[in-house]
């Protein structure tokens, strides 16, 4: 019985445990959504079958995005892609209910609200009562200062908080055909203690990287300075230090910054127009030691695209440079890369067929593993997978970045190879190096016999000099 009463305390304990430790997730609440907005709208729930409410049905699992654009609100149709130019901001309202513990609302570390992505103005309210605003609009009623943030962490006052049902409200601005107007991250949208929200946002991990990508370009950058000859070395380090200003731009730290965030998205946009070209071109100079034309017109094109971003919208833009991302892709798995694997296995293979019985199985074993192409292939390819799953989330409306480990591989395997071709110079310059010193040893020793007998030969010729002297005397 006792043992029965121990097993009885330790479940009691493991629910409560979890009962405390769950947060409230928005995701699996519904949504209602409307044009405009009223104080009077922050204090209750909508009716279900209000109509002039639009909803925005629970999930059980998996992203859910609420993007004005997306929801046909009466006199905001649907869109895929809008135009280039800005449109005047308008106001949104937002409402949803979730019911709070006891154990959250009396959390010692205190009550947070986590929004994965919010913006352009937004504003909260909790049963009525302003939690947090972040509008800033212009006198003509444009929006001075855009603050979309990513991973927006609100405390909230328990004051406003009660156990049992609470009515969350946004009060959002921006423009009706952005995509970063609403809530337009998958999630997770959650209120939970301060201290475990405050753990979501922790980026040791992606700063880690940024200070690898940075370190790595730095130090190829170097190395060209020290022998400028060697091009690839200069647009690695450049590549590299770029994909590191993206990855930082797509920060925490990028996202609250006192400009809103807006600086960082166009310096991470001019990053990612410009990553492509400049990769392309390192594989282009590895591969045929220059740039072709299509990679500087792809470049020019890309950085005319990155310039644009700054005075129109970012997205259409982007989802353009996404539905152009098969060319360079393509570019340099097959041109940059499989063309030269090709020819080098075609001679390769005709070199084995006396010495191999299956000299085209041998030859592609042997280009693959000691090419240069053949290395950075398999790197590559998972770079490409990465870049195309992105993407496509990103067209789904998610918020992935594997690119980021991607490259990590392609960085590393790259680095590795430009070390070797370093070191096999190097060991050329050695092997120079050892034969000069070997020749000057040799023409030394030759050249001081021929002293010596040239020195012989002068005592000879003094000595016959002087006996023909005495005959002569």
């Amino acid at each position: 019985m006792h043992l029965k009463r121990m097993f009885l305390a330790f479940g009691l304990a493991l629910g409560a445990a979890a009962l405390q430790a769950a947060p409230v997730d928005l995701a699996s609440r519904d949504f209602f959504v409307r044009s405009g907005f009223d104080i009077a709208w922050t204090f209750h729930e909508p009716a279900p079958g209000d109509r002039d409410w639009t909803l925005v049905p629970a999930v059980s699992s998996g992203p859910r995005p609420i993007v004005v654009r997306d929801l046909g609100l009466p006199g905001y149709p649907r869109t895929f892609v809008t135009g280039f130019l800005p449109r005047r901001p308008e106001e949104f309202c937002f409402v949803a209910s979730f019911d709070a513990r006891p154990a959250l609302v009396e959390s010692s570390s205190g009550v947070g609200l986590y929004l994965a992505r919010v913006g352009q103005n937004w504003e909260i309210y909790l049963n009525g009562f302003l939690i947090k605003s972040e509008v800033f609009l212009r006198k003509d009623g444009r929006i001075g200062r855009d603050r979309t943030m990513k991973g927006a962490l609100v405390n909230i006052d328990k004051r406003y908080l009660k156990t049992g049902r609470n009515v969350l409200a946004l009060r959002i601005f921006g423009d009706p055909g952005s995509s970063r107007t609403g809530l337009s991250a998958g999630g997770p949208y959650l209120v939970d203690s301060y201290q475990a929200l405050l753990g979501r946002r922790s980026e040791y991990l992606d700063l880690m990287l940024i200070g690898i990508y940075a370190f790595f370009g730095l130090y190829h950058i170097l190395l060209y300075v020290i022998r400028p000859r060697n091009k690839p070395y200069l647009l690695f380090g450049v590549g590299t230090i770029v994909l590191a200003v993206f990855l930082l731009s797509q920060t925490y730290f990028a996202s609250d910054l006192a400009a809103g965030g807006a600086v960082a998205r166009g310096v991470g946009m001019a990053a990612i127009f410009l990553l492509f070209p400049i990769f392309m071109a390192f594989f282009d100079l590895l591969a045929r030691d220059s740039v072709s034309r299509l990679t500087k017109a792809y470049g020019l094109a890309c950085a005319v695209s990155g310039l644009a971003s700054a005075f129109v919208l970012q997205e259409p833009l982007l989802k353009l440079w996404i539905l152009a991302l098969p060319l360079p892709i393509a570019y340099i798995l097959f041109v940059d890369l499989a063309r030269p694997l090709a020819a080098s296995w075609r001679a390769r293979t005709v070199e084995l067929r006396e010495s191999s019985e299956s000299p085209a199985a041998e030859a592609a074993r042997q280009v693959i593993a000691r090419t240069d192409s053949g290395r950075l292939l398999a790197g590559t390819a998972i770079v490409v997978a990465t870049v195309v799953f992105d993407a496509l989330d990103y067209l789904r409306g998610g918020d992935s970045l594997y690119s980021k480990y991607g490259f990590m591989i392609l960085v590393f395997g790259t680095a590795a190879i430009l070390a070797a071709q370093y070191h096999r110079v190097y060991d050329e310059v050695e092997r120079f190096a050892s034969t000069l010193e070997s020749k000057v040893r040799q023409r030394t020793t030759e050249l001081e016999s021929a002293m010596k007998e040239q020195s012989d030969l002068n005592e000879a010729l003094t000595r016959a000099n002087l006996k023909l002297q005495n005959a002569m005397d």
